[in-house]
């Protein structure tokens, strides 16, 4: 089932940073596989993946799992 918009709303979204892209956790979108850039709009799940926002809120009207881990969010 998909993630409810109560799930999905309380997911932090991140604009990335400089510092951020210093740490591996902020390397590319599992999604797409685009690297991230200076000023891109992730998302963090409850598992700490994070996505950019364009990629990971379509699955989440799809899935109620993290694309990764699986993760049920």
């Amino acid at each position: 089932p998909p993630a409810s918009r109560q799930q999905i709303d309380s997911m932090p979204t991140i604009t990335i940073s400089k510092d951020h892209l210093r740490n591996d956790e902020f390397s590319s979108c599992a999604v797409c596989k685009d690297d991230y850039a200076v000023g891109n709009k992730v998302r963090q799940m409850p598992c700490k993946h994070v996505y950019h926002q364009d990629c990971i809120l379509p699955w989440l009207a799809l899935h109620g799992t993290c694309p990764v881990c699986r993760y049920d969010v």
